[in-house]
């Protein structure tokens, strides 16, 4: 097995895998990822079974990220045999540690997402061990996620409480897809606000979001929400990404605090869940439980949703000069 840095090699592979999330295209890597610092690509082939692994990365001037923008991991081929998968995880886990030790980066850090193209990915075993091997540690990240729902099902495991506040939202407010570059702004401009009060920022500009989803690569969607007495001042967003059977409800919110006080973020991530689902997504993750007790209301209201937990996994690792 050999490692290249062949962007042609990955993009080729990203084209047959169902292991690659949204997060691993080419597309969402340079219109995205590239933002937060220079990127590159690593792919681990064999002569006769051809590319086993890959994963893209970010270098943001202090470390290696592997899921920058949104956790990504690492792409394995879908038939690998899981030894031929572990050695090629050895050697993309040895390649990022010798490229960071190149640019003096203080540290890797390999986020992987819990779905993928082709359902649920949890744990890969194989890469886990190759990377605990070469001494990363690993942290264990629970997730959300619904698994074969019907539109009309999406509330049914929803908790009483919960879903009584979503219904009473569901009178007041209403939700509709982006369809014009005007929406694309309102949706940027909102999230940007948004991500302001909460100290970080949106990764998305009225370009990039609307690239992503155009015809032909339709990775992202986006919706827009408000009252139904006044449908021209919108109130809250939503964005998802999705892949083949799977989707993710990437981020959503509200810059309106009495809106919020009547439920319409609850009723918000239930709307476009029951969308994405009307729409044939299988698969639809909607949330990360966060430990601390600021975080507490909010992944009881995970929770509270009805999904399953999946698991994922982080692996970082400190480079000693």
């Amino acid at each position: 097995m050999f490692v290249s840095e062949s962007a042609t090699s990955y993009a080729n592979f990203m084209s047959t895998t169902r292991s690659r999330w949204v997060t691993h295209y080419p597309f969402w890597v340079e219109a995205l990822d590239k933002e937060e610092g220079d990127i590159g690509y690593l792919v681990c082939e064999s002569e006769l079974n051809g590319v086993i692994a890959a994963a893209s990365y970010c270098d943001d001037g202090d470390i290696l990220v592997v899921g920058v923008t949104d956790p990504s991991g690492i792409v394995v081929a879908d038939e690998a045999e899981p030894a031929d998968v572990y050695a090629a995880a050895l050697q993309l886990a040895t390649s990022m540690e010798e490229i960071a030790v190149q640019r003096s980066r203080r540290a890797i850090l390999v986020k992987s997402s819990a779905v993928c193209a082709g359902g649920v990915r949890g744990l890969v075993i194989p890469v886990s061990l190759a990377f605990d091997e070469a001494g990363y540690s690993q942290v264990s990240r629970s997730f959300y996620a619904i698994e074969g729902i019907e539109r009309t099902d999406v509330l049914a495991g929803v908790s009483p409480r919960v879903r009584s506040q979503i219904s009473n939202a569901s009178r007041v407010f209403v939700g509709r897809c982006v369809d014009s570059e005007k929406d694309v702004a309102t949706v940027v401009q909102m999230y940007a606000a948004h991500s302001g009060q909460r100290g970080s920022r949106c990764p998305f500009t009225v370009d990039s979001l609307a690239h992503l989803s155009a015809p032909g690569i339709d990775l992202t969607s986006a919706r827009l929400y408000c009252s139904k007495e006044d449908t021209s001042r919108m109130l809250g967003f939503s964005i998802s990404v999705h892949d083949a059977i799977s989707a993710e409800v990437f981020t959503w919110g509200s810059l309106d605090q009495a809106a919020t006080a009547a439920h319409l973020t609850k009723f918000i991530i239930a709307d476009t869940i029951q969308d994405l689902a009307g729409r044939g997504y299988g698969v639809i993750e909607y949330g990360c439980r966060l430990d601390g007790p600021e975080h507490a209301g909010l992944t009881e209201f995970y929770r509270c949703m009805g999904g399953r937990t999946v698991p994922g996994v982080w692996m970082h690792k400190e480079i000693v000069p």
